[in-house]
C-alpha cells in the first residue's frame, strides 16, 4: 500500500482533504459517538451524573440510522487483513451499505444530537478532546458524506489511506507481543480498557482509588504513546514497584513471596517496551488493586 514519504497516508491526508472534501466534526458520527464514551467515562470518575450517557442512550438506540452509521464506522475501524482484494471488498461494502441510508433523515438525527450536546454539555471542551486516530475518522466521514464526483482525486487518496488502515497490521502484531510478556498477570487486566459497556462504567469503575483514576484519565485524554504516556507510565511504574517490593520483603508466604516479585519484574519490563496499549494502563490498575488487597 501507498504512503507519503515514510509515513502512512492516512496520517498524511489531513494536510490535503481540506482542499474540497472538508472534514466536518459535527457530522462525523463516529467521532461524536467516541466524545460521548469519553465524556461519560470523565463524568463518572469524577462523581458526576453523565449528561452524555443519556444523550447516547437517546440517538444510537437500536433503529436510529445514527447506530446504522456507527456500525459502518466500527466496520472500518476493527477490520484488520493482509489480503488486499477483501481489504477492497470491506470498504467497499460499507459504502454500499451507507447509500441505503436515508441521508435526509440522518442529517435530521444529526442536527438534533448536537442540538442536545450544545444544550447539555460543554461545547468547547467536548470537542477539543483528542482521539487516537482522528484522521481515519476523518476519512470515514468524508466518503461517506462526499461522493467520487465531487472531488476524484481526493475521494480516491481517501479511500486509500483507509484500505491501508485496514491493512497496517504492525500494531496488530506489537499489541500480541505485549500480551505475551504480561500473560502471567490475570487475564482480567488485558480486557480492561476505556470502551468497557458505558452502562457497567459505575458498576466496574466505583471502587477505584484516586491513583487509578488518575491512570485513567490519562489514557483517555493523551495519546497512548506519546512521550507524556511514557513519562507517565514510567512515574507509576517506580511507583508500583517500590510498594509491591517492600510487600515482598515482608511477606511470611513464600508463595505469594515469589508471586510478587514476578509482578515486579513484568512491570521492570514496561518502561522499555517500544509499544505503549490498553493492556499497559490495565496492567498499572491491576498492580495498585493488589497493592490494596495486601494492605
Amino acid at each position: 500500500m501507498s504512503s507519503v514519504g515514510t509515513v502512512p497516508i492516512y496520517k498524511k491526508v489531513r494536510f490535503l482533504m481540506a482542499k474540497k472534501l472538508k472534514h466536518k466534526k459535527l457530522r462525523n458520527t463516529g467521532l461524536i459517538y467516541e466524545l460521548l464514551v469519553r465524556q461519560t467515562t470523565s463524568d463518572v470518575l469524577n462523581g458526576q451524573t453523565p449528561k452524555s450517557l443519556d444523550i447516547v442512550k437517546k440517538f444510537f438506540k437500536k433503529g436510529s440510522l445514527l447506530s446504522e452509521e456507527l456500525k459502518l464506522f466500527n466496520i472500518i475501524l476493527d477490520s484488520r487483513t493482509k489480503n488486499s482484494q477483501f481489504t477492497s471488498e470491506i470498504l467497499e461494502a460499507v459504502l454500499k451499505a451507507s447509500q441505503k441510508l436515508d441521508r435526509k433523515a440522518l442529517e435530521k438525527e444529526k442536527y438534533l444530537l448536537i442540538k442536545e450536546i450544545n444544550s447539555n454539555l460543554n461545547k468547547e471542551h467536548f470537542f477539543k478532546t483528542q482521539v487516537k486516530d482522528y484522521v481515519v475518522y476523518a476519512c470515514i466521514s468524508n466518503l461517506l458524506e462526499y461522493n467520487p464526483e465531487d472531488n476524484p482525486t481526493e475521494y480516491v487518496l481517501n479511500k486509500t489511506a483507509l484500505l491501508e488502515h485496514i491493512s497496517t497490521n504492525n500494531g496488530q502484531n506489537q499489541l500480541q507481543q505485549e500480551t505475551t510478556s504480561t500473560a502471567n498477570i490475570d487475564p482480567e487486566l488485558k480486557k480492561l480498557t476505556f470502551k468497557l459497556l458505558i452502562e457497567k462504567f459505575n458498576k466496574r469503575w466505583g471502587s477505584l482509588d484516586t491513583r487509578q483514576k488518575s491512570i485513567l484519565r490519562h489514557f483517555i485524554f493523551n495519546a497512548v504513546d506519546s512521550e507524556d504516556s511514557r513519562k507517565f507510565i514510567a512515574e507509576e511504574v517506580l511507583y508500583l514497584k517500590s510498594h509491591l517490593g517492600k510487600q515482598s520483603k515482608t511477606a511470611n508466604d513464600k508463595v505469594l513471596q515469589i508471586k510478587l516479585n514476578e509482578v515486579v519484574r513484568l512491570l521492570d519490563e514496561i518502561p522499555d517496551k517500544n509499544f505503549i496499549s490498553e493492556s499497559t494502563y490495565s496492567a498499572l490498575l491491576r498492580s495498585h488493586q493488589l497493592i490494596k488487597e495486601l494492605n
